[in-house]
């Protein structure tokens, strides 16, 4: 699906527009923090939801959107022990809670981390993976992982990412952003000569 990190960063962001509102809470205000674009953060995005200005739930996010690891055997998605051990690093108090997102052929899948390890359904195991996140070293390494299964999901979304919808958003950010700056360039050359 991506060939560069800052490409599957853009998109898990704007997977994450598109999905978010379908899985948060309509009796909070939300405010997204995305991490920036290249960080390497160990999430993608936290959502901080409010209540007459009082935070009282917020969720540390990481997505992924690409062929996904599925392992059949294990019937489940993967998420490598060193992903969650470094969200849990980034837990800011008891509102917070971790989600693991997977955006996949046949639909997005949101688990919940966080209640699924307080109910003992985490279980740690191993798995041979590429070596590369990206794909880019093949050569095979033995990691510490989790199988989430789909029934464990607290969400199946029907969202499927959607390469012309993505490219379509990216044109009518730039073209938002080049109207801007011409505003600001004409705002400047009439400061300038008055």
């Amino acid at each position: 699906m991506a060939t560069t990190f800052k490409e599957a960063e853009e998109k898990e962001r704007f997977c994450l527009r598109k999905i978010l509102p379908d899985v948060l809470s309509k009796d909070y205000e939300w405010i997204n923090f995305y991490t920036p674009i290249n960080s390497y953060a160990p999430y993608d995005c936290l959502v901080q939801g409010l209540i007459d200005g009082s935070t009282k739930k917020r969720y540390i996010i990481e997505i992924k959107l690409r062929e996904p690891f599925f392992d059949p055997e294990n019937k489940g998605y993967v998420l490598e022990i060193s992903k969650l051990n470094g969200m849990k690093k980034c837990i800011l108090d008891e509102t917070t809670e971790l989600l693991y997102i997977n955006t996949t052929e046949t639909g997005t899948y949101v688990w919940n981390i966080t209640q699924l390890e307080n109910k003992g359904l985490l279980k740690p195991s191993n798995g041979n993976f590429n070596k590369s996140k990206m794909g880019y070293d093949k050569s095979k390494v033995n990691k510490g992982c989790i199988y989430l299964r789909t029934d464990l999901a607290e969400f199946h979304l029907p969202f499927k990412f959607n390469e012309t919808l993505f490219q379509k958003e990216i044109e009518n950010e730039r073209l938002k952003n080049k109207k801007i700056k011409e505003k600001m360039d004409l705002m400047e050359w009439f400061f300038k000569t008055n």
